[in-house]
């Protein structure tokens, strides 16, 4: 029904756009209509009693809670492209499974709006199992994305990862202040420490926003390790803090591109200690820094709505326009530091639209200056998706990942593994301060959805890629590569992604184990 929606914006847009054009006139926002639909919508709803029941057992999201994330009020001019822009931040939204805004033929000056919105399946309470790289994680969790029906965040999770348990508890809520004041407060107790995490923002959540503002203090302690060939050749206790209070400023904002300005405070403290059982391990050194910092950046509004990429049959927002930032901080010593230093990051990304597809290319450089360069990281990657007209829905992804690090602070390690990318190798296998990863997959989608609770699929795949040490350069003798077949199954219904993962993959090359077939199981893409 929503993707029929979609077609109803495109055209209800174009209508509008002509008779701007035809009649030359300004038109303004007449009556907002919203209609919030729960999970299961009520043609859906009659097709079963399990239906109307899923329905009862939640509260379904308040008409209220849309409207505070509305750009437009009635009265306000019309403009096609917060129509656009509203339905995108509908779309992030956790709790929705979907999201429309269209405007109707004009009249009496005026251009009224509908608003239709479907709630996911957002009350939690289960075991999950999954599997990455040969380690087998698990944990449960209750947890609420909707809260009382207001898009609220409530949760409690236990969680077996590949590092370390974690118990958890979170809340969030998408408007603490007002509209788009997201605000996230997490404490956790972990087996090897514990974490407590504050931040409000309130970020540009148009492109004719005029001001931003980001308060962020995070407090982390645990033990942390270094691999070498797949093996752990250090541990210590790491003490982490991270802070910050940003306020960004609009220089210049309209439909198509904004250029904004933002300055603020950073704090960063990491304190390493030798565990009792390896007095002898290298640990890494300390650091504090506190940061003065001004961010440049420019975006462009060209997005390209797409399904059938990463989510099934959910829609997804690909921005195509230029973007650019570049962001330079000074720790001096007036600020309780040791040493006076700096820091550089630049950051920029293009999209381009083929055919049946698109292609995505970003590219970041940082690089801290204390005494000499350290810690310099280049990346790029490039994601293609290409997508087939057949009688099932098919895509072709690809996605090229870069890594290259100079003088790394000794905790920094890139890894190709079953986690970022080989998923016919254990975790931690290959560590470096080089990477290359190159994944190619083949996506089969049902196209419909079984019993409007699951939709299957089917992925072939073929991965590459090797890192390496600052001993040694890349070379082609070095690269691990595997393929596999994985199976897709995507609950729509869900919030998140909604998608569970099931891969096996077989690795063509040998690492320092057998050879042999690696499942692996998890929720989202592989990439």
């Amino acid at each position: 029904m929503l993707a029929a929606s979609s077609a109803v914006t495109v055209s209800s847009l174009l209508l509008s756009l002509c008779s701007f054009c035809v009649l030359g006139e300004s038109y303004r926002v007449g009556q907002v209509s919203v209609r919030a639909l729960d999970v299961f919508a009520p043609q859906e709803a009659a097709q079963g009693w399990v239906y109307r029941a899923a329905n009862a057992l939640r509260f379904q999201t308040r008409e209220a809670v849309i409207r505070q994330f509305l750009l437009f009020r009635e009265g306000d001019p019309y403009n096609p492209a917060r129509l656009e822009e509203t339905e995108r931040n509908l779309r992030g939204l956790p709790f929705l499974k979907s999201a429309s805004v269209t405007g109707g033929l004009p009249h009496d000056g005026v251009v009224d709006i509908e608003v239709e919105t479907q709630d996911a399946w957002t009350t939690e309470f289960g075991l999950s199992l999954g599997g990455k790289g040969g380690q087998t994680t698990y944990g449960f969790d209750l947890k609420d994305k909707d809260f009382l029906g207001l898009g609220k965040t409530l949760a409690l999770s236990y969680d077996r990862g590949i590092d370390r348990i974690t118990r958890l508890l979170q809340y969030q809520d998408p408007y603490l202040f007002g509209p788009y004041w997201f605000s996230n407060f997490t404490y956790a107790v972990n087996s090897d420490g514990r974490e407590s995490r504050f931040r409000v923002a309130r970020p540009f959540f148009s492109f004719v926003d005029p001001w931003s503002v980001d308060l962020f203090l995070d407090d982390l302690s645990e033990n942390d390790r270094i691999f070498e060939n797949g093996g752990v050749t250090s541990v210590f206790r790491k003490l982490q803090r991270r802070g910050h209070a940003l306020y960004g400023r609009a220089l210049a904002a309209n439909d198509e591109r904004a250029r904004r300005l933002i300055l603020g405070f950073r704090d960063e403290k990491d304190t390493f200690s030798r565990v009792r059982r390896r007095p002898t391990d290298v640990i890494p050194e300390n650091r504090k820094f506190r940061y003065l910092v001004i961010r440049y950046a420019e975006i462009s509004n060209d997005y390209l709505k797409r399904n059938y990429v990463n989510r099934d049959s959910r829609f997804e927002d690909f921005n195509m326009g230029r973007s650019f930032a570049a962001e330079l901080a000074l720790s001096p010593k007036l600020f309780g530091v040791d040493r006076a230093s700096g820091l550089a990051r630049f950051e920029g990304s293009q999209g381009w639209r083929l055919a049946r597809g698109f292609l995505l290319a970003n590219a970041s450089y940082e690089t801290r200056w204390d005494r000499q360069p350290k810690n310099s990281i280049l990346s790029g990657r490039i994601f293609l998706a290409q997508q087939l007209q057949t009688s099932l829905p098919q895509t072709f992804v690809s996605r090229l990942q870069l890594d290259r690090g100079w003088n790394l602070d000794r905790d920094v390690q890139f890894f190709a593994d079953g986690v970022t990318g080989l998923r016919a190798y254990r975790v931690h296998a290959f560590e470096g301060n080089k990477r290359v990863v190159w994944n190619l997959e083949h996506r089969v989608f049902a196209g419909r959805e079984f019993l409007h609770l699951i939709s299957p699929g089917l992925a072939v795949f073929f991965d590459t890629g090797m890192v390496a040490p600052a001993a040694r350069s890349l070379s082609l003798s070095q690269f691990k590569s595997d393929l596999g077949v994985g199976l897709r199954f995507a609950i729509s219904r869900a919030a998140d992604n909604g998608i569970v993962r099931v891969d096996a993959a077989y690795p063509i090359n040998r690492d320092a184990r057998r050879r042999r077939w690696l499942l692996s199981f998890s929720s989202g893409q592989a990439f």
